[in-house]
């Protein structure tokens, strides 16, 4: 045998962090606020003469973070609303989201009322390295029309028309939880180089 692969080694230390991460945890709660004036529009653009998207930004700091649900507040803009949306994880892009795409493939979630509802999502254990990022809520169907209520907390959020126009918000944030757990990356690393030098030494 020649050797792990890039793959394999790749595989191994996703498996030996996360068998070493500590209990599940918190990133970050920005809060939740029953306030239409700070609300974000979730819009397609089936009634309307322009379409909303809106981005949330977080900071994942010190340790890298493996990103378990994110749970959002939402609600119906009217009775003959439709409740369909797509949330995604986007890298930033200097001072915004990189609209050029999510990091990986969104995930559908929808609210069906107009009594606010905290809407959570799975979104995978997508492994986030230290930076900022946003998480994104762009309409799934063209009569969508949902507001995303406000956090309690300060960060930098924008919404994004659908002719590319952008406005930006930093007080205050919306509504937003992620959880998941801390990745010890260095640890799982040191037992990954242990783990291929025996390896080697048994071929």
């Amino acid at each position: 045998m020649r050797g792990l692969s890039a793959f394999c080694v790749a595989g191994l230390v996703a498996a030996i962090a996360t068998d070493r991460a500590v209990e599940a945890g918190v990133l970050l709660d920005y809060g939740y606020v029953e306030s239409f004036g700070d609300a974000a529009v979730v819009r397609g653009e089936g009634s309307e003469a322009f379409g909303f998207s809106q981005y949330q930004s977080f900071y994942v700091a010190d340790e890298a973070w493996r990103i378990d649900s994110v749970t959002v507040h939402l609600r119906l803009f009217d009775a003959v609303s439709v409740g369909d949306v797509e949330i995604a994880v986007y890298n930033a892009d200097g001072l915004l989201p990189d609209l050029t795409g999510p990091i990986a493939p969104g995930v559908s979630a929808g609210v069906g009322s107009m009594n606010t509802a905290a809407v959570s999502v799975d979104l995978g254990g997508l492994v986030l390295g230290t930076g900022e990022y946003y998480i994104g809520l762009r309409a799934a169907d063209p009569a969508t029309n949902v507001l995303w209520m406000p956090g309690d907390s300060p960060a930098a959020r924008h919404a994004v028309r659908s002719d590319g126009r952008v406005f930006t918000w930093y007080n205050p944030a919306l509504s937003m939880t992620i959880a998941g757990e801390v990745v010890p990356a260095p640890a799982g690393l040191l037992l990954l180089a242990g783990g291929i030098g025996a390896f080697r030494r048994r071929r």
